[in-house]
């Protein structure tokens, strides 16, 4: 994405090369450091955008655009462009454009950490926007908030970082534990009990199953099984069979679209009576190329996004009309909408803010008052960044579309 196909968006794509192998607690600490020993971000990002009205402002964002999900990054950075591309057209904020530096870190911590050092310490931006961390350097993140840097818009699955997100990490969607809350909410009035759990075992995997457990519990009822399996080795017969004994009556898969798929797969074939569910983080649309559609059938899919195929809630009119204008040939998607959302909580926060904003005027503008975007609103406090609590429940049919 460039200034000519966004027009008045003047946008910046970098690459990055091969990193070579390090242990990775000495690569964190050493990126860490390096962007901490800036210590007067605070500082250094008002002097770049404040000191002259008419300059752009600059907002920073690392996401996958390569990769595992790609397709996720990429829909996310669209949908933020498209919401830029749109304000730069009507004039800016309070006259400035807004220049979005975007980097790909191909869902790998030590590049997110590292982008993280250039948007901060090189780029000098305002603030950072639209991350979608993996597993691991969704903890750095919230770590790089001692930087003085807001963080607005995070796309994880790790609850630590909503749950603990420090002053300057603001979360633009639910939780995994609200959504997982409201998919047991919704499937144990059916007379569905038996739930069982299969997660990948990382830190998103865990606070997943933290999150059944807890839902289950309002419910008086516990797991039927809980295993962790190791994302990077496919569907592992052993694994498949506990499960098959087991034989619960829904299996939620806490894992991203590969191994989510290939344990669907493998499940289906056995021609088990057992519902899958699974989280947003999964991507239906991943999920639905990754199984076909009548291996995906079935599935059902939590969202934190209002249905981003019609306009029946304004913000998703505004977010289809935005990416028709950025890119006639643009489709809809879930995580396009969200980058979407990310970005208007960031003009929010720059409108609230004054002409020349420092990072702590973004931090207390977003405090300041609830935001409705139209139909979707997100609220801030001191202590308090989870924005918004809204969770919808669809299903996967037989056509491959996802149904509310």
């Amino acid at each position: 994405m460039d200034s000519a196909r966004t027009g008045m968006l003047v946008g910046k794509e970098w690459g990055w090369g091969f990193f070579q192998c390090v242990r990775r607690a000495l690569a964190r600490a050493l990126l860490a450091a390096s962007v901490i020993a800036a210590g007067t971000s605070q500082q250094v990002a008002a002097a770049a955008n404040g000191k002259d009205a008419a300059k752009p402002i600059k907002l920073g964002m690392s996401v996958p655009l390569s990769g595992p999900v790609e397709a996720h990054g990429t829909a996310l950075r669209d949908g933020v462009l498209a919401c830029f591309s749109q304000v730069n057209a009507e004039g800016g904020v309070r006259g400035r454009k807004i220049e979005l530096i975007s980097l790909d870190d191909a869902y790998e911590a030590e590049r997110t950490l590292a982008n993280m050092r250039k948007l901060i310490n090189e780029e000098k931006v305002l603030s950072l926007v639209g991350f979608f961390g993996s597993p691991r350097a969704a903890e750095a993140v919230q770590a790089f908030s001692t930087a003085g840097v807001p963080l607005i818009g995070v796309t994880t699955g790790v609850g630590s970082l909503h749950l603990k997100p420090g002053r300057y990490a603001f979360s633009t969607r639910a939780s995994v534990e609200k959504e997982l809350e409201v998919i047991v909410d919704h499937v144990v009035p059916l007379a569905i009990s038996r739930i069982g759990v299969l997660y990948q075992d990382d830190s998103f995997g865990r606070a997943g199953l933290d999150g059944v457990i807890e839902a289950l519990k309002k419910h008086r009822l516990a797991p039927a099984m809980a295993l962790a399996f190791d994302p990077n080795k496919g569907a592992q017969q052993g694994m498949v069979k506990q499960v098959a004994d087991t034989a619960p009556q829904m299996l939620i898969l806490l894992a991203t679209h590969k191994p989510a798929a290939a344990y669907i797969r493998a499940f289906k074939k056995m021609n088990l009576p057992m519902q899958f569910a699974t989280v947003s983080l999964v991507g239906a649309d991943l999920l639905i190329d990754e199984l076909g559609v009548q291996g995906a059938k079935g599935v059902i899919v939590s969202q934190v996004t209002p249905y981003p195929w019609n306009d029946t809630v304004k913000i998703t009119g505004d977010y289809v009309r935005a990416i028709k204008a950025l890119n006639p040939l643009a489709q809809p998607s879930y995580f396009g909408l969200e980058g979407y959302i990310t970005a208007r909580v960031a003009l929010e926060a720059l409108r609230r803010s004054g002409a020349n904003p420092t990072p702590d005027d973004l931090v207390a503008a977003l405090e300041r008052s609830p935001i409705d975007l139209g139909g979707y609103v997100v609220s801030y406090r001191p202590g308090a960044r989870q924005g918004s609590q809204f969770v919808d429940v669809t299903i996967i049919n037989g056509e491959g579309r996802v149904l509310r």
